[in-house]
């Protein structure tokens, strides 16, 4: 595991200590005795410089080492953090999905419904939100599953929409421009090359 310098979360690296000692033993002394391993640097000389025999248990330990280092502990985010996430005015819903669930994995003890209903109420795509709406999505999960389902959708349409739309303008664009008839000089009844008369086509002087 990644040692402990003294400038990480102090919370984060107690919870991967415990998580990887519990692979090998539940023995409390032993979690005392290989806790030291885990540090370097700042931690590692704060950890030496403690009184000999001053520690009695895991338990101490874990108490005067988040102590020492809580400037570090990250605070605890919310659902209030999450209600800042919401897609941004021509923002693909894949961007706006993903900004979400990177959200939703930082905050702990959230409920199903209240992830749901704020992923609902950031979101500017009408037609995400209507059928997550008109399904009673209630489910995170499934929320994400339908969520997914329509960026592969949507990537699969958008071109055969824009080509479509484009010809749509293309055509409407032809049929607005005038077409143009061809030029058709006026007869004046006089020769371009001289000044006399020119006589016009098919007339007869008998």
């Amino acid at each position: 595991m990644v040692s402990f310098d003294g400038t990480q979360d102090p919370q984060e690296h107690i919870e991967s200590y415990r998580a990887h000692m519990a692979v090998n033993t539940t023995c409390k002394a032993f979690l005392c005795k290989f806790f030291p391993t885990t540090l370097s640097g700042l931690a590692l000389s704060w950890y030496t410089s403690l009184p000999c025999g001053s520690v009695e248990s895991f338990a101490q330990l874990e108490k005067i080492f988040l102590d020492q280092f809580i400037v570090f502990k990250r605070q605890k985010k919310s659902c209030i953090h999450l209600m800042s996430v919401i897609q941004q005015e021509g923002e693909l819903v894949s961007s706006y999905i993903k900004r979400f669930h990177d959200e939703v994995l930082t905050i702990t003890n959230i409920s199903d419904s209240a992830t749901v209903s704020t992923l609902i109420n950031g979101l500017r795509t009408h037609k995400l939100k209507w059928h997550l709406i008109e399904n009673g999505v209630s489910s995170y999960v499934e929320a994400m599953q339908i969520a997914q389902r329509f960026v592969q959708a949507s990537e699969i349409c958008t071109p055969i929409d824009s080509q479509a739309k484009k010809k749509k303008n293309d055509k409407l664009q032809s049929q607005s421009q005038p077409h143009a008839k061809p030029y058709q000089k006026e007869y004046t009844g006089y020769s371009q090359m001289g000044s006399g008369r020119q006589e016009p086509p098919g007339f007869d002087h008998n």
